[in-house]
């Protein structure tokens, strides 16, 4: 793993996520984030590492666009239509969708009580 700035946005991002996962947000996919050369987020079922492992579904997305689409400040419409956000399996994506805005959910709500 890298070290240095990368690392703690990385780890930063992964424990914003990791807050928001378990109870009823729960993933029956495999999901990886690779973050544009800063690192990989791998999600499986209620785990995160940085593992960069073969996933059911694969999201190319910078880590500050990612944050952003995770805190509503960037639509997923509009982080694909615009290439900031790549998608290797759109059926996949979809049926991710009600799972993934759960965890983006409960993860800015666990952030908010800290």
């Amino acid at each position: 793993m890298k070290s240095g700035p990368e690392t703690s946005r990385l780890q930063a991002l992964s424990d914003w996520l990791g807050a928001g996962l378990g109870g009823d947000v729960r993933f029956d996919k495999t999901v990886k984030f690779d973050l544009r050369g800063e690192g990989f987020i791998f999600i499986d079922g209620v785990t995160i590492t940085h593992e960069d492992r073969p996933a059911d579904l694969t999201a190319t997305v910078s880590i500050d666009d990612l944050r952003a689409i995770g805190q509503g400040k960037l639509s997923t419409i509009g982080a694909v239509a615009s290439r900031r956000l790549g998608l290797s399996d759109m059926g996949v994506a979809t049926s991710l969708l009600v799972p993934l805005r759960a965890l983006f959910a409960r993860s800015a709500q666990a952030a908010g009580s800290r």
